[in-house]
């Protein structure tokens, strides 16, 4: 019987395999080979491996199981390198990673571009690459309590034991981090999409700069919050006009129900109904400012409106 001779690629044996046939499994190792018309070249085949390697990413990313998350999709890439679905699961696993020692949100955010540029049609990975700053803003909002309360306990410590501009000194390093922290999330809402997300996040670092810098712990050495009042009074003025604009379906029927009220009054209401057309009036103008306004921020905004995260 003719055989070709060739060495395993997985384990390196050497193994004899009938000439007749183009597949075989190494007698040692158990790997699937297929054998080119060449007797020396051979390939393994790693299809029962990758979907295997696939479903256990699946599997470490539906139990948010991070580090396996991550682990898994090497091992896909491993075997196919353009896998979008790999590189969106490591994109994401390398983001959860991240800790106070290790900022790893930019490496993860490559990893999603190169999932939604090998697949722009990976809705999960463009969703989550247009998310990322807000993600990463969000994070950095969590990050910069733990490290302004690292500021306070040594505050407090030394105000104990000392002076209080002393004790501010002693705290104003661990502030100063925590002051950059938010500068840098606040930096981040730049690249969010526009919408109402974005605007409650902003909001809400801004409220916690100004906590900060009203704070006894630095004494106002990083400045003063009165700047940052006025832009958060127009985001508060803001956010009840994006609520408007989730309701605006409801707005223009209560619209249309007013102004039909009131026609029907003017054309043959009796002395009673009459007295209500001012009260209707009042109500159809303020429906109508407030559907205008709405139009308007959704319009500028290019129609985003995002639910509040």
């Amino acid at each position: 019987m003719s055989v070709h001779k060739v060495s395993c690629p997985s384990c390196g044996a050497d193994i004899e395999l009938p000439a007749e046939l183009t597949r075989g499994h190494c007698v040692y190792c158990g790997s699937q080979v297929a054998v080119d018309a060449g007797p020396r070249h051979v390939k393994i085949d790693r299809g029962d491996e990758l979907a295997k390697s696939r479903r256990l990413l699946e599997t470490a990313l539906e139990a948010r199981n991070f580090p396996d998350v991550v682990r898994y999709a090497d091992r896909v890439l491993e075997i196919d390198p353009e896998s979008s679905y790999a590189w969106y699961c490591k994109g994401m696993g390398t983001c959860s990673l991240s800790s106070w020692d290790a900022d790893l949100w930019e490496e993860g955010r490559t990893y999603l571009d190169e999932a939604v540029q090998l697949d722009p049609n990976n809705s999960d990975a463009a969703a989550a690459r247009a998310n990322w700053p807000l993600s990463y803003a969000r994070y950095l909002y969590g990050l910069s309590e733990q490290q302004w309360n690292i500021a306070d306990r040594v505050w407090r410590a030394e105000c104990l034991a000392s002076f209080g501009f002393i004790a501010q000194q002693k705290a104003a390093p661990y502030a100063a981090v925590a002051h950059a922290t938010v500068d840098k999330a606040l930096s981040l809402l730049g690249q969010a999409r526009p919408g109402l997300n974005r605007d409650q996040w902003e909001s809400a670092l801004l409220q916690r700069k100004m906590e900060y810098l009203d704070g006894s712990v630095t004494g106002g050495r990083f400045g003063k919050a009165a700047p940052y009042l006025q832009r958060t009074r127009e985001l508060k003025a803001k956010g009840a006009i994006w609520a408007d604009v989730s309701l605006l379906p409801r707005l223009l029927e209560k619209l249309a129900e007013t102004e039909a009220e009131i026609a029907r009054i003017e054309q043959g209401g009796g002395f009673f109904a009459r007295r209500k057309l001012d009260t209707l009036r009042k109500l159809r103008d303020e429906c109508v400012e407030r559907i205008m306004r709405a139009e308007e921020l959704r319009d500028a905004e290019g129609g985003a409106h995002e639910g509040a995260g």
